[in-house]
């Protein structure tokens, strides 16, 4: 498993930077850790299996349409 994130400041970072970052953590490698056992089973019991949600092409229909209405914000 693999769960890693990435977040930087839009204002802070330029476009060119910020797609140097992006392609440079899409590119790279992941390599498992004993440590990360811990923390993937910390990730894992958040929130349990839901089984609606595989290859359901419509499972975040309400969200989108959430989304289309102004209900979200970025």
């Amino acid at each position: 498993m693999n769960a890693n994130v990435i977040s930087f400041g839009g204002a802070v970072v330029g476009e060119h930077l910020a797609e140097e970052i992006v392609r440079a953590f899409v590119d790279a490698k992941y390599l498992a850790q004993p440590a990360d056992a811990e923390l993937i089973a910390k990730i894992d019991a958040l929130e349990p299996d839901n089984p609606e949600q595989h290859d359901n092409p419509h499972f975040f229909d309400r969200e989108n349409d959430l989304w289309a209405q102004g209900y979200y914000h970025d």
